[in-house]
């Protein structure tokens, strides 16, 4: 037990530095999406509320990407090396990082989502965000759960690469690449070869690429369409390819991170 709680004890201490200089740009965060979920939750205003998700979500991500970032610099910087010689291991500060940059910030996104709607209109969570009553169309409650899932995704994969090359603008591409550009690729494409072609359904297919990715994304796009998604499997890729992150960056920062 005392192996254990060690650990614990030098992450959580190492956490609250780190987010004592990263509290003000969280606490920001959670402020603006909760004051715009509660104000579209007493008008009822969902559709908005759906909209507004998908922008922030693009927004969110290369913020808290910039924030996560600032791990890579402290390792180039050499600062790395003031935490380690307190005794902290490489996996140790790495995962104090993610808690503080990633886990923290998305936390405060779902409760700033879900906690006003909760206190101003409880049932408003089981209203699905679409004036039409598609079973594929999103909750609020499941809207809450995807955003969170697509922020962890994407600035998980994000740091990933960035760490394991040391080259922050790395995990800047890799955000941007997944977040915006892909999306956005795959549209051109399916619609150059629908307007080619005549037949828009025959290449639905090719939005698939986004499942492991964007959970927003594939609400969208699978609510409509020849190909129609459950829940499970919109949310379940991309939390799998999160925990495939996870587990990859630790590898690489306990074995073949040099600070």
């Amino acid at each position: 037990m005392k192996n254990y709680r060690e650990p614990v004890k030098r992450i959580m201490l190492q956490s609250e530095y780190l987010l004592s200089l990263k509290a003000t740009a969280i606490y920001v965060i959670a402020i603006i999406i909760g004051i715009i979920f509660s104000l579209a939750s007493i008008y009822r205003a969902y559709p908005i509320m759906s909209a507004f998700g998908f922008i922030a979500g693009i927004l969110l991500v290369i913020l808290l990407i910039t924030i996560a970032g600032s791990m890579i610099d402290e390792i180039n910087e050499g600062q790395t090396q003031l935490y380690l010689a307190t005794g902290l291991s490489r996996s140790e500060y790495v995962v104090s990082w993610y808690i503080v940059s990633i886990v923290y910030p998305v936390l405060a996104v779902f409760l700033a989502i879900v906690l006003p709607v909760l206190i101003i209109d409880p049932p408003a969570l089981l209203i699905r965000l679409s004036p039409y009553s598609s079973t594929l169309v999103p909750t609020l409650l499941t809207f809450a759960f995807a955003i969170s899932l697509q922020l962890l995704n994407n600035i998980s994969l994000g740091l990933m690469f960035g760490l394991m090359t040391k080259k922050k603008g790395i995990a800047y591409l890799t955000v941007v690449f997944i977040a915006f550009i892909l999306p956005v690729a795959l549209g051109i494409i399916v619609s150059m070869l629908g307007a080619m072609t005549g037949s828009y359904d025959a290449y639905h297919s090719i939005y698939l690429i986004l499942v492991p990715f964007d959970p927003l994304f594939s609400y969208m796009i699978f609510s409509q369409g020849p190909i129609r998604l459950s829940d499970t499997a919109i949310l379940l890729p991309p939390l799998v390819t999160t925990i495939i992150s996870i587990v990859l960056m630790l590898h690489h920062a306990k074995n073949k991170l040099e600070v």
